[in-house]
C-alpha cells in the first residue's frame, strides 16, 4: 500500500512539474476605430490591427510574453453593408516574434462565425477576403503564440461600404412566386397546344 502511495506522489508531482511547462494563453481585447465620416458609401474604411496598447477591458498593458499562446479580439463597427478583407504580419519577418495559428471573424456577442472565401496563411503572416457583412459590430479572433518576450504583429482590416462579394440572391416573396408559377403554367399550356397541332 505504501509503494502505490508513493507512486501517487510521485506521479502527481511528476505532472505538476510539467503542466508549469505549458504555455499559458493570454486574452486580449482591442477596439479599433475606422475613418467613416459619416457619409455612407462614398468611400473605403480602414481599421489599423496593431497588438499594442491597452486591453479595451482590462485597461492593462498588452505585452507578449515568449512561449504564451494569445488570442487578441479586434471589435469594430460596419455603420454599412460592406465587404471585408484583412492582412496581418509579424512585425519582424527576418526573426519573427510571433507565429499565428488562427483568425477568425465572429459577431461582437460571438454568436456567430463567418468564414473569408479566401484565406492566405503562413506562420508570419495571415489575410483574408471575399466576406460580406451587414452592418454591425463585429470582432477579428487572432490566435497564435509568441517566439520573443515582446513579440508584435500588425495589419488593416478593410471595409467596402456596398461591396456584397457573397451575396446570396433574393428568395422571392409569396406574391412574386405566384406570379412566376402563373407564367409557367401558360408558358407550358402554349408549348402543349402547338405541340398537338403538329401532330395533328
Amino acid at each position: 500500500m505504501n509503494t502505490f502511495k508513493h507512486l501517487a506522489v510521485a506521479a502527481s508531482l511528476c505532472i505538476a512539474g510539467t503542466s508549469g511547462v505549458h504555455a499559458a494563453t493570454v486574452n486580449n481585447s482591442f477596439v479599433i476605430q475606422n475613418d467613416w465620416a459619416g457619409v455612407k458609401g462614398e468611400y473605403n474604411s480602414q481599421f489599423t490591427i496593431a497588438d499594442t496598447g491597452k486591453d479595451s477591458f482590462t485597461e492593462t498593458p498588452v505585452t507578449h510574453v515568449a512561449n504564451d499562446t494569445f488570442v487578441d479580439d479586434y471589435y469594430f463597427n460596419l455603420p454599412e453593408s460592406s465587404g471585408v478583407s484583412f492582412s496581418i504580419a509579424a512585425d519582424d519577418k527576418a526573426d519573427p516574434g510571433v507565429f499565428f495559428d488562427s483568425a477568425i471573424l465572429y459577431t461582437s456577442t460571438g454568436d456567430f462565425s463567418y468564414s473569408f472565401a479566401t484565406l492566405t496563411f503562413t506562420p508570419t503572416a495571415i489575410s483574408g477576403a471575399g466576406l460580406s457583412l451587414t452592418s454591425g459590430e463585429y470582432a477579428l479572433e487572432v490566435i497564435g503564440t509568441t517566439l520573443v518576450n515582446g513579440g508584435t504583429y500588425s495589419g488593416v482590416l478593410d471595409g467596402v461600404p456596398g461591396d456584397f462579394v457573397g451575396s446570396t440572391p433574393a428568395v422571392p416573396e409569396p406574391a412574386e412566386a405566384g406570379l412566376m408559377l402563373a407564367a409557367l403554367a401558360v408558358i407550358a399550356g402554349a408549348l402543349r397546344r402547338r405541340g398537338s397541332r403538329a401532330a395533328a
